[in-house]
This record gives C-alpha cells, sequence and structure tokens, in this order.
C-alpha cells in the first residue's frame, strides 16, 4: 500500500492471508519511495517486552493468536516494544533497556490524543487485534475490510455483511467490551443465535466459498491448529478432533472471537485434511449446532427435526495450496 501526507511517500508491505478474502495482513516493513526499509515490524504470538522477566517478555491478560510482539528499526538500529492495556491497545513502547521511548492516550472509541515520542507505528489503537493507523495524520484506522473513523466512533464504509440496523456502527457502541479485528459485523453469532432459538434455520446449511461463516473459521484457532496437524504429520492427517473444552478457551473466553462463527461453531469432532497429490489440501469439518453443545454437553440435543433449538448440521469445506515447508 502506497500513501502519501504532505508530500512524504511511504509503502506499507502487508502480509497476505490467503485464507480471509476480508481480512488484511498484517504490516511487515514501512519503506519510503526509493524502497529503503524505514520500519519492520516482527512478531511473535500472546507476548510482549516487560524488563526483568524470562527473555524480557510475558504473556498478557488478552489471549489469541493476534497477540504480538513487534520490534521496529528505529535510528540507530534501536529496537521499541509495545505494552498494551487490557482493551489491546498499546500505551507504551520500551526500549531494550526497558525505558519507555513513545506514550500514546485513546478515548475507549479509539480518538488518540497526541502521543509523546516519534516511533514510526501503525499498531496503536487495538494494535494487539491488528488494528492499522493509517497515514498518522489521516485519522482513520484500517480493521480488515473497512476503514474506521475514531473520532466519530463509526465505520466510514457499510458493513459487507450488511447484518444488524446500523452497517456503519462499530462494535454495537460497545468497545470496552467488543473488537473488530476485521472490520465485519458483531451481529451475525447473534442473527444464528436468534435464528436457532427460533427453528427458522434450516436442518443442513453448506457455507459456500468467499462466505464470511467460511472466511471466519479458515481462520480460526481450531483450523489452525488441524493445520499444523496436517503439515507436522508429513503433510498428512487422520480424523481431527477440537474438543469443546479447547474451543471454549480459545473462542468463548477470547474477546477477539466473540463476534466469529468460530465461536458459534466451537469443537468439532473428525475433520479431515486430505492431501488432493497436486499440491493442494482439502479441508472438511461437519458440526452440529444443537441444545448438546450449546448447553456445553450438559443436555441431549432436540429429538425433532424442526422447531425451536433444532439441531442445524453445518459443512465448511474448502481447498488451499500447500506451502512448502524446507
Amino acid at each position: 500500500m502506497r500513501a502519501t501526507l504532505n508530500g512524504t511517500v511511504k509503502r506499507y508491505i502487508y502480509d497476505g492471508d490467503p485464507s480471509a478474502s476480508l481480512r488484511a495482513g498484517r504490516v511487515l516493513e514501512q519503506t519510503d519511495d526509493a524502497g529503503n526499509v524505514t520500519a519492520r515490524y516482527t512478531t511473535e504470538s500472546s507476548s510482549f517486552y516487560q524488563p526483568g522477566s524470562p527473555h524480557g517478555q510475558t504473556e498478557v491478560g488478552l489471549p489469541g493468536p493476534r497477540r504480538a510482539t513487534w520490534s521496529w528499526i528505529a535510528s540507530g538500529g534501536l529496537s521499541r516494544y509495545p505494552l498494551y492495556d487490557a482493551q489491546g491497545t498499546v500505551r507504551r513502547l520500551a526500549d531494550d533497556s526497558g525505558a519507555k521511548t513513545d506514550y500514546y492516550t485513546h478515548s475507549a472509541f479509539g480518538y488518540e490524543y497526541p502521543p509523546t515520542g516519534s516511533t514510526p507505528n501503525p499498531y496503536r489503537f487495538g494494535g494487539a487485534w491488528g488494528y492499522i493507523t493509517d497515514t498518522p495524520g489521516s485519522g482513520l484506522l484500517q480493521l480488515g475490510a473497512r476503514f474506521y473513523w475514531p473520532e466519530v466512533g463509526r465505520f466510514i464504509q457499510q458493513d459487507p455483511i450488511g447484518e444488524g440496523i446500523n452497517w456503519y456502527a462499530y462494535v454495537g457502541n460497545n468497545p470496552l467490551v467488543w473488537v473488530d479485528p476485521d472490520g465485519l459485523t458483531a451481529e451475525t453469532n447473534k442473527q444464528f443465535l436468534r435464528r436457532w432459538l427460533k427453528g427458522s434455520l434450516p436442518s443442513d446449511i453448506r457455507y459456500p466459498e468467499g462466505s464470511v461463516e467460511l472466511c471466519e473459521m479458515k481462520a480460526s484457532p481450531g483450523v489452525n491448529k488441524m493445520r499444523d496437524a496436517f503439515y507436522k504429520g508429513g503433510y498428512k492427517t487422520g480424523p481431527f478432533g477440537y474438543g469443546t473444552p479447547e474451543a471454549y478457551k480459545d473462542t468463548v473466553l477470547n474477546p477477539r472471537y466473540w463476534s466469529s462463527t468460530a465461536a458459534q461453531v466451537g469443537g468439532f469432532a473428525r475433520a479431515t485434511a486430505t492431501n488432493n497429490g497436486n499440491g493442494t489440501v482439502t479441508f472438511s469439518i461437519t458440526n452440529v449446532a444443537g441444545t448438546y453443545s450449546f448447553f456445553l454437553h450438559s443436555a441431549p440435543n432436540s429429538p425433532f427435526g424442526g422447531g425451536p433449538m433444532h439441531n442445524v448440521t453445518q459443512h465448511f469445506i474448502w481447498t488451499e495450496p500447500i506451502i512448502s515447508i524446507q
């Protein structure tokens, strides 16, 4: 991505996320117009810099794959490390000695007050979740599929899913509880729950390629663990199970996934990853949404084929390239 502000050209290089068509990747490097690297961002899952802790890092309160440690190429090749608050917003940057170099203050909806420090840093408000401060001075944040204007607490594009009443609202106007890393609606699971409770869902749903539900599942913790098993197993794996307690910990206890299909699906059993022999792998997950899973295995599924809270079988099937690991 190329941006120009006050005559200064900056280019941002992203990592791609082929598993989610509406999801933006992380910024890997920032360069000037001539291609000289001015900042580099390296990530390490679920940690941040804390002076005095083992290896200079420790886990923080918000779990999940989007948490990251970054280091910047600053003047003299010095590194910077982010310190988060409970909302996942970067409040401080620290250098290798632990000294604070940059300070950020935001409102609950992300409006940024004048910061202290000059380290180039696109991850500020919601930085732990991959929120990207567009070009400093524009006032916009990139949240996956859309741009967000924190000064007014609204997106500047309509929700691509088109669910809910207000398609420009940010996290249902509850930013202390919800996050929206992908710029998609926070209403998806609520709609599914309402229809399931009313009995208006079909008994069998096969999500097509490009659907939001399938995109969200491709990037879910359970599927990422399934991918790991596939690659660690030498590009093959037998039936794969992802238990309800593990899924509950990964999704329901993680605000990043509250509005994701991953939280609605929860655990799944006997999923498969099939090596097609042509450089691709096909993943297949079948999940039954019923009272047994909804009540965490404390109640049996409904014996009826329709009506409120009847069983809904969901199918998630897709094919993706196999990444060669040297």
